[in-house]
């Protein structure tokens, strides 16, 4: 991980030296020294499911397909079993209305979909950091698997066709930036970044539903806020005081 404080403003010559890497082509960069940059998020969130496990939890892996009262209990009605639970947190990303719509009105989720595909990281200066060219529109960040190139976003259905036409358009001002390797075989990924109207998660109780909890539509930042959402809806579940304000992020608030 990159862990920096600060910014300052760097001319073509710092930029050089900084980065030498980065080809001689822009005559001022920032550099943002608060970021950080995490090399596998695989990795971290197996990080997360083994803490879970050695502080006494289980994992099942099931697909859902509904939710439903029972008595005062949440019936989960699932592929390979039936399950029934006291309460239920649904954090399934794009596909929670899915689940939500069995039991209670759905949220007006839309999806801000993004693409992104490794190169193999070839001999001689590499990359340190993630770099944002702003005018061609992409990051470019080294990672385990090698650079990765991220694009725009794509307002689409969630289920549309993958059509990464701004990442491949991308990709040729990113060649330009810095010397790329080979195409990593299958690596391009397609994520459908829920997000809703306001532009904040829904964190909190489901309305009309005891015993449902939502914990969805971050978009682009479901991997950095997720620690903190999980810490408030623990929180909030548990009837405790809350480290920060929930209402904002009431999922009451579309009713």
């Amino acid at each position: 991980m990159c862990r920096l404080l600060l910014k300052s403003k760097l001319n073509a010559q710092q930029l050089q030296a900084l980065e030498p890497a980065i080809a001689p082509i822009y005559g001022s960069a920032m550099l943002i020294k608060s970021a950080a940059s995490v090399d596998s998020p695989n990795d971290v969130t197996q990080g997360y499911l083994d803490h879970f496990l050695s502080l006494g939890g289980t994992l099942v892996r099931d697909e859902v397909m509904s939710l439903s009262k029972q008595d005062t209990q949440i019936a989960i009605q699932a592929k390979g079993a039936n399950y029934l639970a006291d309460q239920v947190v649904l954090a399934a990303g794009p596909w929670s209305n899915d689940v939500l719509k069995t039991i209670a009105k759905p949220l007006p989720m839309g999806f801000e979909r993004g693409y992104h595909e490794h190169y193999e990281i070839p001999e001689g200066p590499t990359l340190t950091r993630p770099v944002y060219d702003v005018d061609g529109a992409f990051v470019l960040t080294p990672m385990t698997h090698g650079y990765r190139l991220t694009s725009g976003s794509e307002l689409k259905d969630k289920d549309a066709p993958a059509s990464p036409d701004q990442l491949n358009e991308v990709a040729k001002a990113a060649q330009q930036m810095l010397k790329l390797g080979k195409l990593v075989p299958n690596s391009l990924w397609l994520g459908n970044r829920p997000t809703l109207p306001d532009s904040l998660p829904a964190i909190g109780a489901c309305p009309h539903v005891e015993g449902v909890w939502l914990a969805f539509g971050h978009q682009h930042v479901g991997f950095s806020t997720g620690p903190a959402t999980g810490r408030l809806l623990a929180e909030m579940m548990l009837g405790k005081d809350t480290f920060i304000d929930p209402t904002p992020f009431s999922p009451a608030r579309f009713n």
